[in-house]
């Protein structure tokens, strides 16, 4: 019985090895995995999701190329020139979460031009990440606040739609290369307390349980409490993981007291991916 314990946490652990965790300044945090000289002691009251995600996996290596300010549109400061991506490419993942979009609530949403810069995304994934797996597209939790000319209902109710809908669109793979699309949204509103507020005009809208989860100053960044459940949510959707994560002890902050239910994101109906092929 022993011996078979030890081999299920084997099995979860040896899911993935490397994981990139990309995106734009909610992934990037607090910065403080990022060089002394390059850190903000501005952010440091946020919290960092890819480091919780890598204490919560053990054996996984999980890396964070958050930054800041970047977009998917080409016609934005573009992530793929970004040196983070640089970063990423070179740390060679065999899995890559990616989390990015709320800069480009800063202006009118062309979808063409939102969902042209999400193929390029993925095409250089596929191009320079060599030893990719598997990537999980995550449509993200909605903003209660705002700042640095980010729109607040553009980014709730054009980009979270936008995002879902072209990695549904991608039918279960790119390229051979499987793609989970991970739609985060009604399980944060639920296990926050959050709830519709977001779409109620944000801010005092919400309650103070939700808003614990932010950073106060804008309530786009996630704190402590917000990166610990973003970290969850992807941990519960990777393959062998449990149903839910293990409870922190003790918690970043108390969380509201509510029914939670048990969650797995829901597969798309769509055929098994082709595998990807080998090459001598």
């Amino acid at each position: 019985m022993r011996r078979l314990g030890l081999l299920l946490l084997l099995q979860r652990v040896t899911a993935f090895e490397r994981i990139a965790c990309l995106g734009d300044s909610i992934v990037r945090g607090d910065t403080t995995h990022e060089d002394e000289d390059e850190q903000e002691s501005g952010k440091f009251d946020r919290g960092n999701y890819p480091d919780i995600l890598s204490d919560l996996l053990g054996g996984t290596t999980c890396e964070n190329f958050g930054a800041s300010g970047v977009a998917v549109d080409p016609a934005a400061k573009r992530y793929l020139e970004n040196s983070r991506w640089d970063d990423a490419v070179d740390f060679d993942p065999d899995l890559a979460v990616i989390m990015v979009g709320v800069n480009d609530a800063k202006e009118k949403l062309d979808v063409d031009d939102y969902e042209e810069g999400y193929e390029e995304i993925l095409e250089e994934m596929e191009k320079n990440m060599k030893k990719l797996e598997a990537i999980y597209i995550i449509v993200p939790f909605n903003i209660i606040g705002t700042c640095c000319s980010i729109d607040m209902d553009r980014y709730n109710d054009e980009i979270s739609v936008a995002t879902l809908n072209f990695c549904l669109g991608q039918q279960g793979d790119y390229k051979g290369i499987p793609i989970t699309c991970l739609d985060i949204r009604d399980e944060w509103n639920s296990r926050t307390g959050c709830g519709d507020c977001a779409h109620q005009g944000g801010y005092d809208a919400c309650s103070d349980a939700c808003w614990a989860y932010y950073d106060p100053d804008d309530g786009i960044h996630t704190d402590a409490s917000g990166s610990q459940l973003l970290a969850e949510l992807v941990y519960e959707a990777l393959p062998n993981q449990p149903t839910r994560a293990p409870t922190p002890s003790p918690p970043p902050t108390p969380r509201p007291t509510a029914y939670m239910p048990t969650w797995r994101p829901t597969p798309a109906p769509f055929p098994q991916p082709t595998p990807r092929p080998s090459f001598a």
